[in-house]
């Protein structure tokens, strides 16, 4: 059976921080990006994996480490610069697949509307004095999208010029876009990965068969472990959130409020790392608070990059004893 890779590279790779790393890790990586299905997963094991990429074990073991690590120099902050973990189901998962694809899944959508606006406006200058033309945009009608791609009038409307034109007749198409199958269920793995999780399966459902997707999937099931994962790593964050928050007394906006006895402050970012590794950031916070890192004694700017030090230290600890457990 032919696989399809869904893979966009971007010509911007020669600049980020993987471009520096051994030679055989930059292939390693590149061989999982060309691997990676349509949810981001490379289905496959360490000899499979250095069977695609011609390398050895252990120099596929030793990208793997180097993939799931921290990476601090890595343009993109989301996972603290991780590249792949475990995937769901075994193999592995590129973490910022889907948004690295979204990015360009935009530019391309506005391509298409761009070339669909031209199109109209040529068919209208074309049929003078011919009945107005109907034109069915079901295609262009998606959430958060405006009927004329380039955000004017003119894209559902003639030039003004052109006065003896009547305005096209849009036929919406009521049929939405790329949404799950009405009779899509979890499966049986689903369900005992969302009990794991303590995740609600069935609203988790519900929300999954609502969502329009930028494209259909041919493996909904596989889109769903996808969707779990996800809902996992946003109920970590809120956790961390929620953390925070008790820190500082604010339920909302901990970077806005005032931490105990003028402590250090943490951002969305350090909160949704800190909920990730599962890090106690208010008990954190009150312990700094208690050692004298207060603004009585230091700028807040000194409180802050101490605080962020102390959560990363704090996660490279339980990095260390979890690979020598």
């Amino acid at each position: 059976m032919i696989t399809r890779s869904f893979t966009k590279l971007f010509a911007s790779i020669t600049d980020s921080s993987i471009w520096s790393a051994p030679d055989h890790i930059v292939k390693i990586w590149i061989t999982m990006l060309a691997m990676a299905d349509e949810c981001g997963i490379v289905d496959c094991t360490i000899p499979g994996l250095a069977a695609r990429a011609r390398k050895t074990i252990a120099e596929i073991e030793e990208a793997l480490a180097y993939l799931s690590s921290p990476d601090p120099y890595s343009r993109t902050k989301d996972y603290a610069g991780r590249r792949i973990a475990a995937g769901p189901g075994g193999g592995w998962l590129l973490l910022n697949h889907e948004k690295y694809r979204q990015i360009i899944d935009v530019e391309t959508s506005r391509q298409a509307k761009r070339e669909w606006a031209r199109r109209a406006r040529e068919s209208l200058a074309n049929d003078v004095g011919e009945p107005s033309p109907t034109i069915d945009v079901s295609l262009y009608l998606r959430s958060g999208s405006d009927l004329d791609p380039e955000g004017s009038a003119e894209g559902n409307h003639p030039p003004a010029s052109a006065g003896v034109f009547d305005a096209p007749t849009i036929a919406v198409n009521p049929k939405r876009g790329n949404v799950a199958p009405e009779d899509f269920t979890p499966t049986e793995t689903h369900r005992v990965r969302c009990q794991e999780l303590k995740l609600d399966v069935d609203a988790l459902t519900r929300e999954f068969k609502l969502f329009e997707f930028n494209r259909a999937y041919s493996d909904w099931n596989r889109r769903f472990s996808r969707w779990i994962e996800d809902a996992r790593l946003r109920a970590e964050a809120d956790r961390g959130k929620a953390l925070s928050s008790v820190a500082t007394g604010s339920p909302r906006r901990f970077q806005n409020s005032v931490a105990p006895e003028g402590g250090p402050e943490a951002d969305d970012k350090l909160r949704a790392f800190a909920g990730r590794h599962g890090i106690d950031l208010g008990a954190v916070v009150q312990d700094l608070v208690k050692r004298n890192y207060t603004r009585a004694n230091y700028p807040q700017r000194e409180l802050d990059e101490r605080l962020a030090k102390v959560v990363r230290q704090k996660a490279a600890e339980q990095r260390k004893a979890a690979a020598n457990a």
